[in-house]
């Protein structure tokens, strides 16, 4: 399957993620936070549902901010080549906004 918004894509048979063109090398729970996102874009992910989506079930409950820590690590790995579509609501979790971008 192949996520497209303008300037941004994930493309899950080949495991590659573009931003303006660049690929983007991605962990791989950045790269399952990042299906996550694309596949439900505008809609709010709450921190429970990307540690359920996210994080493999023979690993141990992540740390309370480890949620926070990569989806830090994708906004710095985007905004490197000119995207910032992931926004913060304080509180709940975080939403996908892909028609926003830094440039």
């Amino acid at each position: 399957m192949v996520y497209r918004f303008p300037g941004i894509e994930l493309d899950t048979d080949h495991h590659i993620f573009t931003v303006n063109s660049r690929e983007v090398y991605l962990t791989p729970i950045e790269w399952r936070i990042m299906v996550l996102f694309m596949s439900n874009p505008y809609l709010l992910i709450t921190t429970e549902q990307m540690i359920d989506h996210a994080w493999p079930r023979h690993y141990e409950v992540p740390l309370p901010d480890a949620p926070r820590w990569h989806v830090e690590n994708l906004r710095s790995k985007m905004g490197q080549v000119g995207w910032d579509c992931i926004q913060t609501v304080i509180g709940f979790g975080y939403r996908f906004m892909p028609y926003t971008s830094n440039e």
